[in-house]
């Protein structure tokens, strides 16, 4: 039932691949819904990453910005997507983009696993009310990311020097990582 739910709510399209091989969710009657997406992920999780109304863009102790970066990522393939939200009032943004490369990293000690991922050179844009400055400046970065044991996510720069990002989440469930971190 959930299946013929999502194939209507995805326009009953045939979804393509794009050049890396990974769906890309445009339908052959227009773009896909977010949730559309195969990435090789878990399908369990429907919520929308840049909905104001499911996150709040503060951490457990209340602290944190309305800046929000989330990531969504096959354990396997590394591959998914980075969202970007802004739930300023006054310049809300809500933004997807793709993971089009993702390779291992074993550079950071404190991480389980860690991953240099290359992101989309264009975003898809799904809410614009002139916030969406800092997360258009992720089309096409790369950028090393990793899950620290104690649910941390960790990042660096060059993939040498890693460092614990405050005001970070980070789960793995099933085959999916996710990750959210307040900017």
């Amino acid at each position: 039932m959930i299946g013929l739910w999502l194939g209507l709510g995805c326009g009953g399209g045939t979804l393509t691949t794009g050049t890396t091989g990974v769906d890309t969710g445009a339908a052959s009657t227009g773009t896909a819904c977010w949730w559309c997406v195969d990435t090789g992920l878990d399908s369990q999780d429907t919520s929308d990453p840049t909905d104001s109304n499911s996150k709040t863009g503060k951490d457990d102790t209340g602290k944190g910005g309305d800046e929000v970066l989330s990531g969504r990522q096959a354990q396997g393939s590394g591959l998914g997507s980075l969202s970007f939200a802004d739930y300023d009032a006054s310049a809300y943004c809500g933004l997807n983009l793709e993971v089009v490369e993702a390779t291992a990293a074993d550079t950071c000690d404190d991480c389980d696993f860690a991953w240099l991922v290359t992101l989309s050179d264009t975003a898809e844009v799904t809410k614009d009310g002139g916030g969406c400055g800092p997360g258009l400046a992720y089309e096409g970065t790369s950028n090393w990311w990793g899950h620290g044991a104690d649910g941390q996510l960790w990042s660096s720069t060059d993939g040498g020097a890693w460092s614990a990002e405050s005001g970070s989440t980070s789960k793995v469930m099933g085959m999916s990582w996710t990750w959210s971190l307040n900017l």
